[in-house]
């Protein structure tokens, strides 16, 4: 069955029991004792009625309600309301935009009281608004990413039952489950009352059970374009991830370190003792190590291929670079990927991010089921406002022209952006020592990195 069909009977059963939980009733079967159950036939008639206004055709969603039509649309603003069934014309309402009372993503919710039109639902931000019989748009105190912790973008659906007591389908990554949402006091509670998830075990078995059909199937296909993606943490070594991977899957794969970019605020101390650092944990195992693929984790190496990209005048980024001179060439201030430009990473929310190392906070835009949304001048603008505030720091940075710092993981300092990586003099004379020291204690070194790195 269906698993969209599957969560509508289950939020149907958790509708009921919310609305006739104090009535007594009980569970069991339904007997119809009529032969007719719902009575005879009534025909419907109606009359043809034009409107006063023009009719956008990007119509995502319609709601009725006490002789008033809101239609949600795509373009700005993005609601408007008619009166019906004389299709007169009554204005349009909201604004769309990313600030804050905006919308991108909204969703109509019928509503049960009777001063209120319906509520406005936003899945960007997971943000609740009301829609009141004189077209008012305001805030509702319903405040969903906190009673979750999560601020993604997904497809969650909301049912207002009655006043302030609502049914939530979420939208998880191993499934669905059903929430329902009251008022007790000042404030809102959710309770669970349905799940449809697969469980850690179940959904590892499952996910395990998928690749060896693939492998099985498709070799060809699993030896070209499937590979392996790991994280560290405290509870795995680079040397444990490694063999684990390669024994089981016949892949080696990439091994990373936990992003520390936009750690939620109060839960840095509980991250750092997750965090591994991925050298060190390379150096402590006991694996089996392939020499050749030593180069790769050694850290001393890695700083001395970015040493000769930037010293040595015989590397260059791209073809067309050599046609033409460095100095001639404008720079973009630090080694942010420009946007687009690599790579996108898609989050299973919907949200477009420039890589899957950022946080979900500067999303590029967003996908959902109906379309995509790429704002590009508020992109330029995102990135412009980030080089802006790091520029002159960029300016006197003795590494400028070989920066691979992201500026995405800079961070604040009395609200501006401070580059934690700047090298000045001091840096200088080390960063220069230390490199030729090390390509004198390693002669093959250059020719290695060469080879195997710097042609690839």
């Amino acid at each position: 069955m269906n698993l969209r069909i599957v969560s509508y009977l289950f939020l149907l059963s958790g509708i009921f029991t919310a609305c006739h939980e104090k009535s007594g009733l009980k569970s069991g079967e339904i007997i119809l004792t009529d032969k007719e159950a719902f009575g005879k036939v009534i025909e419907l008639k109606g009359e043809k009625a034009l409107t006063d206004s023009m009719m956008d055709p990007r119509v995502r969603g319609m709601l009725l309600k006490d002789g008033k039509l809101i239609c949600q649309y795509e373009a700005d603003p993005p609601f408007l309301i008619i009166n019906a069934p004389s299709m007169k014309f009554e204005g349009y309402k909201g604004r769309r935009g990313n600030g804050p009372n905006e919308f991108v993503l909204p969703r109509l919710v019928p509503a049960s009281e009777l001063d209120l039109l319906c509520y406005l639902y936003e899945l960007t931000n997971q943000k609740v608004y009301i829609l009141d019989n004189r077209y008012n748009i305001k805030p509702y105190p319903i405040k969903l990413s906190e009673l979750f912790n999560d601020n993604r973008l997904t497809n969650n659906q909301l049912f207002n039952i009655r006043k302030d007591d609502f049914m939530f389908i979420k939208m998880l990554y191993n499934g669905i489950s059903i929430f329902r949402i009251a008022k007790n006091g000042e404030s809102f509670q959710a309770k669970e009352l349905h799940s449809l998830n697969l469980k850690p075990e179940e959904s590892y078995e499952s996910i395990v059970k998928n690749i060896e059909i693939i492998r099985n199937k498709y070799p060809e296909y699993y030896d070209n374009y499937v590979n392996y993606n790991a994280v560290l943490h405290n509870r795995s070594s680079f040397g444990e991830v490694f063999s684990f991977i390669t024994e089981n899957f016949g892949k080696e794969p990439r091994i990373a370190e936990l992003n520390t970019n936009a750690i939620v605020a109060g839960k840095e101390k509980e991250f750092y003792e997750m965090f591994i650092s991925k050298s060190e944990s390379y150096d402590t195992s006991t694996f089996a190590k392939e020499p050749e693929n030593e180069i790769f984790n050694d850290s001393k190496a890695i700083i001395f291929d970015g040493f000769i990209d930037c010293f040595c005048g015989n590397s260059f980024d791209s073809f067309k670079d050599l046609f033409f001179y460095k100095k001639a060439k404008n720079y973009i201030p630090t080694g942010t990927c420009q946007p687009f430009q690599r790579k996108i990473f898609l989050t299973v929310n919907g949200k477009i991010l420039p890589c899957e190392k950022i946080g979900h906070d500067l999303p590029l835009g967003y996908v959902s089921d109906e379309k995509v949304i790429i704002d590009v001048e508020q992109v330029a603008s995102i990135y412009s406002e980030m080089y802006s505030n790091i520029v002159n720091q960029c300016k006197s940075c003795f590494l400028w022209r070989n920066c691979g710092k992201c500026i995405y993981f800079m961070k604040k300092e009395n609200g501006k952006l401070k580059c934690q990586y700047f090298s000045g003099t001091n840096y200088a004379s080390s960063y220069l020592s230390n490199n030729i020291s090390y390509a004198e204690e390693n002669p093959i070194i250059y020719e290695k990195l060469y080879n195997e790195v710097i042609n690839d």
